[in-house]
């Protein structure tokens, strides 16, 4: 597995407390959370139903809280250009193919402000890696990630990293201003 610490990351890349933070596919909001109370203001965003009311759940009071939205990630209610970051933490490989991936990088993008960051990490195809059976997952592979930034007009800040042999890999994106 990457080492990856989504608050390190933000803060290497520019982006300090006080940030607004789209945390797409939080699930129960393990990595929300640790956001929120390292100072930057989140909004988590799943479109599983429980997981978000376990996250609401598990918000200690007290404490400063992300807001939750049940959402699909190519569907978000979010206006054009509010986010300072997007971060998406092994969510990106649960798209159902394709079209879905490029439709769910477009939506984060459509949020994301001019100069903001989207920072990923997900399971990507790797030639030798192949599983034995059908995979659950949709694995993008690097033509396709490098195709889906030249779309959207980014600039990779940290290019996709994969871990040894693994098929997790890291990136961030910037958008431009």
């Amino acid at each position: 597995m990457i080492d990856f610490d989504p608050i390190h990351s933000l803060l290497a890349l520019g982006l300090f407390p006080g940030a607004l933070v789209l945390d797409l596919g939080c699930g129960t909001g393990l990595q929300a959370r640790a956001l929120t109370c390292a100072g930057y203001h989140v909004v988590g965003v799943d479109s599983d139903v429980d997981a978000v009311t376990t996250a609401r759940e598990l918000d200690d009071d007290g404490a400063p809280r992300p807001r939750y939205l049940v959402a699909r990630g190519e569907g978000l209610s979010c206006r054009d250009g509010i986010f300072d970051a997007v971060v998406c933490l092994d969510v990106l490989h649960w798209c159902a193919d394709e079209s879905a991936f490029r439709a769910a990088w477009a939506e984060a993008w459509r949020v994301l402000k001019p100069g903001g960051v989207f920072v990923a990490r997900c399971r990507m195809f790797v030639e030798g890696l192949e599983a034995d059976g059908a995979s659950p997952w949709f694995l993008p592979t690097p033509a396709l990630l490098e195709d889906q930034r030249a779309r959207v007009g980014g600039e990779w800040r940290v290019p996709p990293v994969l871990a040894g042999a693994s098929d997790l890999i890291r990136f961030a994106v910037v958008k431009p201003r």
